[in-house]
C-alpha cells in the first residue's frame, strides 16, 4: 500500500520538460506584458505564467538539486501557486480574448479569491504536523473545514468554470469567425481540457495500475504537450494574429 501512494521516482525526461514548460510560461508572460503593460489580459497571463512556473519548478529541484518534491519547501510554495494559479486561470478565461459581463459585475469575489486560496493554503502548512504520523483530529477538523472546500472552489470548481467559458468563447469565435481569437482561444481550451483530464483523470490510474513500463513516460510526453500548449497559444495569439488588439471591453453578441 505504501508503494501506491509513493510519488513516482523524476526521471531526466521530467526535470527537462518541467524547465522547459517553466521557462517558456515565464518567456511568454514577461513579453507580453512588456508588449502590453496595461492590457489586463496580458497581466492576468503573466499571473498564470509566474503559478505555472513555480508548480513546474518541482521535478528540476529535486533531479538537479537533490531536493525531495514532497518535501515542505517544495510542496508548500507549489500549493499555494496552484491555488493562486486556479484563481488566475479562472480569471483569465473571463478576460480572453474580451471582459465578460459576469466579471465587471463581481470582480471583487476574483480579487478575495485572489488573498483567500493562498492564505487559506498558508494557515494549513503552518499548523501541519512533521509527519503523517502525527496527524491529530485538530488538523484534520481543520483539514474538512478549510482544505477540503478551498480544494473544491480552487482545484474543481474554479477550473470547470473556466472551460465551460472558454468553450462558449470558442464557439463565439468560430461562428463570426474572428481569425485573431481562433486559434489562441482553442489552444487555451484545448490545453486546459486535456492537461485537466491527464493530470487529474489518467495520472493517478497509471501511477497505480501500470507504475513502470512504456505508459509512464508517454503519459509525461502528453502532459508536457498539452501543459506547453496554453504559453504557445497565447503567444500566437499576441504576436501573430494580434488578440491583444481587440477592445478588451466589445465582447461580441452583447
Amino acid at each position: 500500500m505504501d508503494q501506491v501512494f509513493q510519488p513516482p521516482a523524476v526521471t531526466l525526461f521530467d526535470a527537462v520538460t518541467s524547465t522547459i514548460a517553466a521557462v517558456s510560461y515565464l518567456a511568454v508572460g514577461l513579453a507580453a506584458i512588456a508588449r502590453a503593460p496595461r492590457d489586463e489580459r496580458a497581466r492576468v497571463f503573466l499571473a498564470v505564467a509566474l503559478t505555472s512556473a513555480v508548480a513546474y519548478a518541482g521535478p528540476g529541484l529535486q533531479y538537479w538539486k537533490g531536493i525531495p518534491i514532497i518535501s515542505r519547501p517544495v510542496v508548500v510554495p507549489t500549493l499555494v501557486a496552484m491555488a493562486i494559479g486556479g484563481v488566475a486561470l479562472f480569471h483569465f478565461a473571463f478576460v480572453f480574448p474580451w471582459r465578460r459581463p459576469w466579471l465587471r459585475r463581481h470582480r471583487e469575489w476574483v480579487m478575495a479569491a485572489y488573498l483567500v486560496a493562498p492564505m487559506g493554503v498558508l494557515w494549513l502548512a503552518w499548523l501541519a504536523p512533521p509527519s503523517l504520523d502525527a496527524l491529530e483530529v485538530p488538523y484534520m477538523l481543520a483539514l474538512l473545514a478549510v482544505g477540503v472546500p478551498l480544494m473544491a472552489l480552487a482545484g474543481v470548481v474554479m477550473p470547470l468554470a473556466g472551460l465551460l467559458v472558454l468553450y462558449k468563447t470558442c464557439l463565439r469565435v468560430r461562428d463570426l469567425k474572428i481569425e485573431a481569437a481562433r486559434v489562441s482561444t482553442l489552444g487555451v481550451f484545448v490545453s486546459q481540457l486535456a492537461g485537466g483530464i491527464l493530470a487529474v483523470l489518467v495520472a493517478p490510474l497509471v501511477h497505480i495500475i501500470v507504475p513502470s513500463g512504456p505508459w509512464a513516460p508517454i503519459l509525461a510526453g502528453a502532459m508536457f504537450g498539452f501543459g506547453i500548449l496554453m504559453p504557445l497559444a497565447f503567444a500566437a495569439g499576441v504576436w501573430k494574429y494580434g488578440v491583444l488588439t481587440l477592445d478588451v471591453e466589445s465582447l461580441p453578441g452583447q
